[in-house]
């Protein structure tokens, strides 16, 4: 049997998730929303401001009757940090909790990365990690990765071992998917054509991920084309692209999404990467020209995201985590 404390806490994530999905409301719309009673609504909304979870952020005028104080989440209640592993360097950004980017700085080591993350005045309650490659968490190992080092087994763990909150840890193309959600109705398929390739499958609001993590590994695919025989990344890698036209990036474009759509049949086609954002518009329709030939023509869209789309992803999926956290008061 449920405890009167069980409900008061139950009640309580129900009317911050009301706060964190609608951005601010009032007790009447909270009451609206959930059913609960005036008394309830104003104690509930009372607690979440004590607790340094929500805020008032003014009133309603104009109305009869004394005006309606409007409530909001408070941005300062946590904090997520996004890690973006590249090449060179590691790239870094920290939001509130209602997603406003606080601060973005760049750091040659993960050490130096956590140390300064612990040292500085935004204390993350998660951190997000992205990387080039693939996590398997029953060997907590991370796959398919040329970063020398990051391949160790137990990485990840000992990683978390290092800091005083939650850190998990995605691949960067499935990050950004993440971040395309918002400008989606539905699934759809990501094919990331930059310096490395990548795939995410989002199956609406749900990202496959494979028995491994590996889904979407598309760069080691075989790909025998006479003299350019060898693996997709010899083939429409951003490399092995300079000096080409439209038409003939198109038409190697068409190679793993011809596959692609074969065997997951996705209802459309987001291109991203450095070459999606180079070719812009006229790489779209230049794809979609040579889709046509094909047995297999499905809509091709670019990315809507801007800025940083890894970073970005990682932001937004670290902050579903803490959210959904604080709904369930997995957080104090």
């Amino acid at each position: 049997m449920a405890t009167s404390r069980h409900l008061r806490a139950l009640n309580e994530g129900a009317a911050l998730e009301q706060l964190l999905a609608r951005g601010s409301l009032t007790r009447g719309e909270l009451r609206e929303l959930t059913g609960l009673s005036k008394p309830t609504a104003s104690e509930l909304l009372r607690r979440l401001v004590e607790s340094g979870l929500a805020v008032v952020t003014g009133h309603v005028t104009g109305r009869p009757g004394p005006n309606a104080e409007i409530y909001a989440p408070h941005p300062e209640a946590a904090h997520v940090a996004a890690i973006s592993l590249r090449v060179k360097s590691l790239s870094v950004a920290i939001c509130d909790l209602v997603g406003g980017v606080q601060t973005e700085f760049k750091a040659e080591t993960i050490t130096e990365v956590l140390d300064r993350l612990a040292a500085g005045p935004l204390r993350p309650a998660h951190i997000q990690l992205a990387v080039p490659g693939s996590y398997d968490p029953a060997t907590d190992t991370i796959r398919h990765i040329d970063t020398p080092g990051w391949d160790r087994p137990g990485l990840i763990g000992e990683l978390r071992t290092r800091v005083d909150c939650s850190l998990d840890v995605d691949n960067d193309v499935n990050l950004v998917a993440v971040a395309e959600r918002q400008f989606q109705n539905g699934p759809f398929t990501l094919l990331w054509v930059d310096e490395g390739l990548g795939l995410a499958i989002d199956l609406g609001g749900q990202l496959l991920r494979g028995a491994s993590g590996g889904a979407g590994e598309i760069g080691y695919l075989p790909v025998p084309t006479g003299a350019r025989g060898g693996d997709l990344q010899s083939l429409i890698g951003a490399p092995n692209l300079d000096g080409l036209t439209l038409e003939e990036i198109a038409e190697r474009l068409v190679v793993p999404l011809v596959a692609i759509i074969a065997i997951i049949d996705p209802p459309r086609i987001v291109l991203a990467g450095s070459v999606a954002r180079a070719g812009g518009e006229a790489l779209r329709e230049a794809v979609e020209k040579a889709m046509a030939l094909r047995p297999f023509n499905v809509p091709v869209e670019l990315t809507k995201v801007d800025g940083d789309p890894v970073l970005t992803g990682a932001l937004r999926a670290g902050l579903a985590t803490v959210q959904r956290r604080l709904i369930q008061g997995d957080i104090s």
